[in-house]
Order: C-alpha cells, then sequence, then structure tokens
C-alpha cells in the first residue's frame, strides 16, 4: 500500500476545467459566436472578445488580491482596495470591483482561510485550483 499511495501522489490528472471542456456541448457555443461575428464583424468581434477576457482577468486577478490582503493583514483596507482599483483595473471596468467590495468585506479572516489553493483528489481522479476557501455568512 505503501508503494501505491506513492504512485498515486505522484499520477498527474486532469483538471476540472479540462474535464467541464471535454464534456460540454459546443452547439450553442458556436451559435451565439456565429450572431456575434454577423451583428460585429469578425475583427470586431474579436476586439470585444479579447476585452472581455482581459476584463475578467484583471477581475479575477484583483479579487485575489483583496483576498490575499483579507488573509494578511485580517481585513481589506481602503488603501489596499484603492491601489488594486488602480493597478489592476481599467477605468470601463473598475465599477465591478466597486460593486463586490461590500460582499467582500463581509468575508471574516480564518485561520483556515486559502487563495488560489491547488488540491487534488485522488478518490475522483482530478487536480484543480480553487479560487479562494473561505467562510461565508448564512443568511
Amino acid at each position: 500500500t505503501i508503494q501505491m499511495s506513492l504512485s498515486l501522489s505522484t499520477r498527474k490528472f486532469p483538471s476540472v476545467t479540462s474535464i467541464l471542456g471535454a464534456t460540454e456541448d459546443y452547439t450553442s457555443l458556436y451559435i451565439w459566436q456565429c450572431e456575434q461575428i454577423q451583428k460585429h464583424g469578425s475583427i470586431g468581434f474579436k476586439i470585444i472578445s479579447e476585452k472581455n477576457k482581459k476584463s475578467g482577468t484583471n477581475f479575477h486577478k484583483a479579487v485575489e488580491l483583496l483576498l490575499k490582503g483579507l488573509k494578511d493583514y485580517g481585513k481589506i483596507s481602503d488603501h489596499l482596495f484603492k491601489k488594486v482599483l488602480m493597478e489592476v483595473m481599467t477605468k470601463d471596468d473598475e465599477m465591478y470591483l466597486i460593486g463586490i467590495l461590500p460582499f467582500l468585506k463581509t468575508i471574516p479572516k480564518t485561520e483556515w482561510m486559502e487563495v488560489e489553493k491547488n488540491c487534488t483528489n485522488y478518490y475522483f481522479s482530478y487536480t484543480g485550483k480553487f479560487d479562494a476557501i473561505v467562510e461565508l455568512e448564512c443568511v
């Protein structure tokens, strides 16, 4: 059993994203893309898609930095928020971060909270990364 657990711990597993991508039906996505290309043209669609991807990436990074601040300092300070807002978000997208700030400030710091935590599930044979493991208040 020791040798078996060693081989399991070094084994590579697919990510949850890869598994979901391999099982997803792409017909609806293709139809939507065709509609958007007709509406905006192929260059316009590419520009909009790249802008949306960058916006999502920036938002994800900003929330990650704010939660790391919470983990390290026990709160999301106004100084940290302004710094992240100026350095990570664009003017067009800053309202997304401003809008989620009140919710983020309700998350308590805990000893076990994690941000961008890698994990492997040997039983179900997949690997992935949690964006955040935090305590949320139930209403």
